[in-house]
């Protein structure tokens, strides 16, 4: 992890950890009790829990024979059909991917054994000896299934595979097609592996996953683990019961208490106000950005741009805005990716002396009464943000970098207005800056942001940018190419990349380090502690074998 990526984590997690209720309860003390039996009845009524004894205290415990996740159960969890983030993402523990990305956000192998490309020609090839959870092979035709299954109109991959034209197999391999060129389209093929046909008349497919689904009459719907997973270093939780949860709220207040064992959100819905459990970040590569309507004469001035950028202080932002689950943005791609960190080399901190000199050096130099700057032909610095009043983050971002910029001399307005008109009004370029968000895929494309054929971008085109994209695109040069020419133009002023997050009951002994193409990664290294109950097990296992 390069040193400034290094510094900034570390004050976000300081900022996280100031807004998170940490208890130091014992599991064994009355205050423990007491607060598990209140949110306890919260959730689920006026219903007594026992809490008489140490074996009655960590029967709500995650062990390592049982552990809990939240499921919605209006959703499916069929990868292909599941809608909620948190069927997603226990969908992920029952259906691997070709490949993973990590925390870093680079490939992490898991059926595919490797992965070439040769313009637009992707080959995969399999690793050997993978079978489903049935005991088949996992074949090239399975992954060729699950590719049509994920193309389908409505799945979360739709839009992901859009540019990839068919495949075709042969041995071990299966080669994909892409239609336009794109360098790193492979990284785009993280998609769940269903056993072909499996799915018909709406069953849960079968997958080679790190757990199978089951269902039965005794014990309900819950993942058993995987005994012919590919991986020797198999997960030690052996179980994993489903518990249907309607809300955010009722997830985390089960964690408190020990229901529920663990919980993954890309905080798209917002987070909790308080966690009384142990947390951890996720990056998920969604950049917070200010657009820029260069067709108005002072926007196209690259210094006023600059200086626009440089008046920012993207760690306040992320502190207000998003309450510290935020990482400030150092360029258009986030900064967790080694492969264009360096790249990169905006400042996560306002340079007030820079933004000045930028400002002055683009004419405007004097001030009004008001202390809007204006340049000799009486143009002011008189500016609108254009903001979706529905999100409330956005919101708050508009508010956070309209006092940033006044604080220099330029006067804002903000303009909240509804999803649908905002996106009018960013296809027809009646805006001068907006706020948004844009998800930036696997395969790290940020063109539709200088592009103005995709809405999001209105004025005369940034010719360095386009040009370096286009001899990207043709294999002439790397993406760092494209990044310096961004940084040449600034077409668009990334502000921040919004994290995501894990909470998990504090029985859970494990240094988590997931990502959002797997929230679940490195689970085989987790331990969980083990009820009373097992560990007389365990004892009585090994007293056994002396004996033998």
């Amino acid at each position: 992890m390069f040193p400034l990526k290094k510094a900034i984590r570390k004050a976000v997690a300081a900022g996280m950890s100031a807004a998170i209720i940490v208890s130091v309860l014992s599991s064994c003390s009355s205050g423990y009790n007491e607060e598990r039996q209140t949110l306890h009845e919260e959730l689920y009524g006026n219903v007594a829990i026992p809490t008489t004894s140490a074996a009655d205290v960590t029967i709500y415990e995650a062990t390592t024979r049982n552990f809990t996740l939240a499921y919605s159960k209006t959703d499916s969890l069929n990868p292909y059909k599941s809608k909620s983030t948190l069927n997603a993402a226990v969908s992920n523990l029952i259906y691997d991917k070709l490949f993973v990305l990590d925390s870093n956000f680079d490939i992490e192998y898991t059926i595919a054994k490797d992965i070439k490309q040769d313009g637009k020609e992707i080959v995969v090839t399999l690793k050997p000896g993978i079978v489903f959870s049935d005991g088949t092979p996992v074949e090239p035709e399975d992954i060729g299934y699950s590719y049509v299954q994920a193309k389908k109109s409505g799945t979360k991959y739709e839009t992901q595979l859009a540019n990839f034209r068919g495949y075709s197999s042969k041995g071990a391999t299966i080669t994909f097609v892409i239609k336009e060129n794109d360098p790193m389209a492979h990284r785009l093929l993280d998609i769940p592996i269903i056993k072909r046909g499996t799915d018909r008349n709406n069953a849960m497919p079968v997958g080679s996953g790190r757990y199978v689904y089951l269902n039965d009459v005794d014990h309900g719907m819950y993942l058993q683990r995987n005994e012919k997973w590919y991986n020797k270093s198999k997960p030690l939780i052996e179980r994993i019961s489903l518990s249907a949860m309607p809300t955010i709220e009722s997830i985390v207040h089960s964690i408190e208490i020990g229901t529920i064992s663990y919980y993954y959100t890309d905080l798209r819905d917002g987070y909790p106000s308080r966690i009384n459990a142990d947390s951890s970040i996720v990056d998920i590569n969604n950049l917070i950005y200010m657009g820029i309507n260069t067709a108005d004469s002072r926007l196209a001035n690259f210094k006023l741009r600059r200086g626009l950028s440089l008046a920012l202080d993207r760690m306040e932002i992320a502190s207000k805005a998003y309450g510290g689950r935020a990482l400030p943005a150092t360029g258009p791609i986030t900064s967790s990716w080694a492969t264009v960190a360096d790249a990169q080399s905006g400042s996560p901190t306002s340079d007030s002396e820079g933004a000045k000199y930028e400002f002055d050096s683009s004419g405007f130099v004097n001030a009004d009464e008001n202390g809007i700057r204006y340049d000799s032909q009486s143009k002011k610095l008189e500016f609108s943000i254009l903001v979706c009043k529905e999100n409330q983050f956005h919101m708050s971002t508009a508010e956070a970098v309209s006092d940033q910029l006044s604080l220099m001399g330029i006067s804002t307005v903000i303009y909240s207005v509804p999803f649908e008109e905002f996106k009018t009004r960013l296809k027809e370029g009646k805006y001068q800056l907006y706020i948004s968000e844009y998800a930036v895929e696997n395969n790290m494309d940020i063109s539709k942001l200088f592009l103005s054929k995709h809405g999001l971008y209105y004025g005369p085109l940034p010719a360095m940018t386009v040009n370096a994209y286009n001899e990207y695109l043709a294999g002439r040069a790397e993406l760092t190419a494209v990044i310096d020419a961004f940084n040449e133009e600034l077409p668009f002023i990334p502000i921040c990349y919004r994290l995501g997050m894990v909470c998990y009951t504090r029985s859970l002994s494990a240094a988590v380090d997931v990502s959002e193409s797997d929230p679940f990664l490195g689970m085989e290294r987790w331990e969980s502690t083990a009820t009373v109950a097992e560990q007389e097990d365990s004892s009585s296992a090994e007293s056994t074998e002396s004996a033998e």
